[in-house]
């Protein structure tokens, strides 16, 4: 069964880099209907797997390593399915960075990243 991650307004500040990370094995998680303050709103990395996150807002507020990405996502090492990213919006203020990080967007077993109908705003 899905756990289910929803509802929560989240501040990343004092050196927090990530409002939501999803690695390490992490899996099974529906994560939806939250709000981001100054992190990348998700990361997954290091083998997290079937996670679906969407209908969040996040705001990245500065840059502090110059990678503040929107979602950083690397590829899954396990076998299942792969994550998806889907309906959620993002607003920068920054000026410098990338707004999205996907360096592997299938799993090493070949499933693929989903990602659709995600917003992205700038005030630059």
């Amino acid at each position: 069964a899905m756990s289910n991650v929803h509802h929560n307004f989240i501040i990343a500040n004092y050196g927090a880099s990530q409002a939501f990370d999803t690695d390490d094995g992490s899996a099974w998680f529906n994560i939806y209907n939250n709000f981001g303050w100054d992190a990348q709103g998700y990361k997954n990395d290091y083998g997290g797997y079937n996670v679906n996150f969407h209908n969040n807002l996040n705001v990245v507020w500065g840059n502090r390593a110059g990678n503040q990405a929107c979602w950083n996502i690397e590829a899954t090492l396990y076998e299942g399915p792969s994550n998806q990213v889907y309906d959620n919006k993002c607003v920068v203020y920054s000026s410098v960075g990338t707004l999205t990080t996907v360096r592997a967007p299938t799993s090493y077993k070949g499933s693929a990243l989903v990602m659709q109908n995600n917003s992205y705003f700038s005030v630059f």
